[in-house]
């Protein structure tokens, strides 16, 4: 698609739970385009829908190696990366309200990798700032995708479908280098995307008083 419409675009295979499929994926976007300049790191998984009791200790396991592993092992990756531009780089990472801001029946170890991404990049912004790297994160509603989202529905979970589209211009938003003021920044979906207020974004500290702030660095 992206090819397609006249871009250009190199797909890679990895585990991102493991190290070195972290550092190949780095290697490979600077291998074919010289550097590394902007990194979204969005892959995620959910597993269970049970209560936190009967949540087996492998659903437990994957989410927290997919979930939390495989952001902090891409952020080392791509900030190695980064820092030794004499550009830098802008990373965003891509958390859910699930978590720091909101939870449900059946979600638990879930919305704990999450709220872990979210308190993960704060730290990370502050560590490296200094360095010409950039990191914020995004807490998206249900967009409609392609793994089931947390809910009851019978111990089960249940597909979502919502009317507003993922957070693209924030994405755009916090990677362009105008923005290099805004750092540990956290932006969430207001109502989650369930009803007409779906699809509305503001800073989380003014959405729901949450620990989520936004920092600048001169």
């Amino acid at each position: 698609m992206i090819e397609a419409a006249g871009g250009k675009a190199l797909a890679v295979t990895a585990d991102v739970s493991k190290a070195v499929d972290a550092r190949a994926l780095v290697q490979a976007a600077v291998d074919r385009y010289g550097s590394l300049d902007v990194a979204v790191n969005n892959a995620g998984v959910f597993r269970g829908g049970q209560p936190l009791a009967d949540l087996t200790e492998d659903d437990w396991r994957t989410q927290l190696d997919i979930n939390v592993t495989g952001v902090f092992l891409a952020l080392q990756a791509e900030i190695r990366q980064m820092r030794a531009q004499p550009s830098g780089g802008a990373i965003v990472n891509v958390a859910s309200t699930f978590g720091v801001h909101t939870s449900s029946p059946g979600a638990a170890a879930y919305s704990a990798s999450k709220a872990a991404v979210a308190v993960l990049s704060k730290g990370a912004a502050v560590d490296h700032i200094r360095e010409g790297v950039r990191i914020n994160v995004v807490s998206p509603g249900a967009t409609d995708p392609d793994v089931p989202a947390p809910g009851r529905d019978g111990g089960r979970p249940r597909r979502t479908r919502t009317d507003h589209a993922p957070p693209r211009p924030y994405l755009r938003h916090l990677r362009s280098r105008r923005r290099r003021s805004l750092l540990g920044l956290g932006r969430r979906g207001v109502g989650g995307g369930h009803g007409p207020g779906g699809g509305q974004w503001r800073d989380g500290v003014k959405a729901d008083n949450s620990a989520f702030h936004s920092l600048s660095w001169p």
